[in-house]
């Protein structure tokens, strides 16, 4: 077999052409995409008047960084499953019913933690301890929103 007959079998030429700058930034482009796909999930759920009451009754901007993450946690979670404006809309019409629902989220959360070994906890699962954490942006919200039991 010739060389011209070998470069038509795999189309590729005898010199080997070192990766430019195109390679460099493709891989360096793939990070922002996934950055770019949360922050519209993120979207999706944090959404509504609701939300924009609750993000400009928060003082300080680091609570606020803490508090977004927490409160989509929550939102996401498969007891709950809706987005702020949903929630706050439950809120309202059956305060009962929203109680159930954050009650089911606290023992889900402590069933994947005992499900888990003590030393390894599950990565994005908290503590049985920290739930208090997450649930203090859902307080917070529920104050702002007038969500009252």
């Amino acid at each position: 077999m010739s060389a011209s007959s070998d470069w038509l079998l795999t189309s590729r030429s005898w010199v080997q052409i070192p990766p430019g700058p195109l390679t460099f930034y493709t891989f360096k482009w793939f990070p922002r995409i996934h950055v770019c796909m949360q922050k519209a999930l993120e979207e999706e759920i944090l959404i509504g008047e609701s939300y924009t009451l609750f993000e400009m009754s928060v003082k300080s901007n680091e609570t606020l960084k803490k508090y977004r993450p927490r409160l989509r946690y929550v939102l996401k979670d498969k007891a709950i499953d809706m987005n702020t404006e949903q929630f706050a809309k439950l809120g309202r019409r059956q305060p009962s019913k929203l109680q159930e629902l954050l009650l089911k989220f606290i023992l889900s959360t402590v069933e994947k933690y005992k499900k888990t070994d003590a030393q390894h906890p599950r990565k994005g699962t908290p503590q049985p301890d920290t739930i208090r954490g997450y649930l203090k942006p859902v307080k917070h919200f529920c104050r702002i929103n007038d969500i009252t039991k």
